[in-house]
């Protein structure tokens, strides 16, 4: 990963994302299922939740970006069942790997958990690909350019703001969380990223070879209208401030994604007004 940022930017500003009712296909590893990872991703984004400009990721969805197999449009839910089948085989005889969670690595557009030994998941990362080939004909496509640096984001920049201060908010590293790494999925992410509509539809278990069923349900149900989805809606917002409180940096994280939620839907006004409300606690 590169030096310290001196400062954070936009991550969504310049960034081609699918449209509404348009999606991508992704393997990932989802980690929003074990509790160390979670409680740590927590502590985390609550020594943030101060800070503006900062779309804090869903716990659910917390996870390691694998590889993208292709738009959801031109991979059929056969393909699918096809490259789950076929990363299954060659993961077989790969036993669940034991990875730490610890360092904190800063980007400009983004502030993630190093999942080291890095290296450990590369066989993960392989089979995958080999899977995506065999079915699709092509490689997949990278998340990010350079070596991939397996890592769980914890929350995206979206604005223009010195890092430092953050930097010293969170600081270098955490207290580690050692997790077993027994899975992959593919999951269908549905419109712009800050939606977080995603959709597992197949997960392989390492160290299995079983006959292969689909999990999720059928290839119509990833068509959707996005225009007035978000992550938290006002109602639950309101449930959720009535329980914690306005300043509870949950509700404050909920807010963040909400405003972020309208901007990725056009809603601009709501967003503003989103974001203002926060402000003021």
């Amino acid at each position: 990963m590169s030096p310290l940022p001196a400062e954070f930017t936009d991550r969504w500003q310049d960034r081609a994302e699918p449209a509404p009712g348009e999606g991508l296909v992704y393997w990932q590893i989802l980690v929003g299922r074990h509790p160390e990872v979670t409680a740590l991703a927590r502590d985390a984004q609550q020594r943030l939740a101060s800070f503006t400009g900062l779309h804090m990721t869903p716990l659910e969805w917390l996870h390691m970006t694998t590889l993208i197999a292709g738009p959801a449009d031109q991979i059929s839910a056969q393909d699918s069942d096809r490259m789950a089948a076929a990363a299954s085989r060659l993961l077989a005889d790969t036993a669940p790997i034991t990875v730490t969670f610890e360092k904190v690595l800063y980007h400009a557009e983004a502030i993630m958990l190093a999942a080291t030994p890095p290296a450990a998941l590369a066989p993960v990362r392989d089979a995958v690909q080999a899977a995506t080939r065999e079915v699709t004909g092509t490689n997949g496509q990278a998340a990010h350019a350079g070596p991939w640096t397996p890592h769980v984001t914890v929350c995206y920049s979206t604005s223009h703001q010195p890092a430092g201060p953050v930097i010293e908010a969170l600081g270098r590293y955490l207290p580690p969380a050692e997790v077993q790494i027994g899975e992959v999925s593919l999951v269908i992410q549905r419109g712009p990223e800050r939606l977080w509509d995603w959709q597992p539809i197949a997960t392989v278990h390492l160290g299995e070879l079983s006959a292969w069923a689909p999990r999720a349900p059928a290839a119509s149900a990833w068509r959707a209208d996005l225009a007035s989805t978000a992550p938290l809606s006002p109602p639950q917002l309101t449930a959720t401030t009535t329980g914690q409180g306005e300043s509870h940096p949950d509700t404050l994280r909920s807010r963040s994604n909400l405003a972020a939620a309208y901007d990725a839907a056009g809603r601009h006004a709501d967003a503003e007004a989103t974001r203002t409300k926060a402000a003021s606690r």
